[in-house]
């Protein structure tokens, strides 16, 4: 998903990222916030709660992919410069 924001990682700060003990900390912390989050979706009925709640595990769900939004942007951008460089 190319977006105009500028980037400053590498390809391989990118790759590595995912790897830290820090982004395994925060991975496992969003899974206990969805599973609490779905707990609330069985038990609520309020229709305005339920959309809020489900908004919330959208935006966890998007928090923990972005490591791999980010990488192919950068791939993306490196590929776009190389094929820039070429002409």
């Amino acid at each position: 998903m190319k977006t105009d924001v500028e980037l400053r990682s590498s390809i391989t700060d990118a790759s590595e990222f995912v790897d830290l003990k820090m982004w395994k900390d925060i991975v496992a912390e969003l899974e206990g916030w969805i599973e609490a989050i779905r707990h609330g979706l069985e038990t609520e009925t309020d229709k305005e709660e339920i959309l809020r709640l489900q908004r919330r595990v959208e935006a966890c769900r998007y928090f923990l992919v972005l490591p791999s939004v980010i990488l192919e942007d950068l791939k993306l951008t490196k590929e776009v410069e190389e094929e820039e460089d070429e002409r």
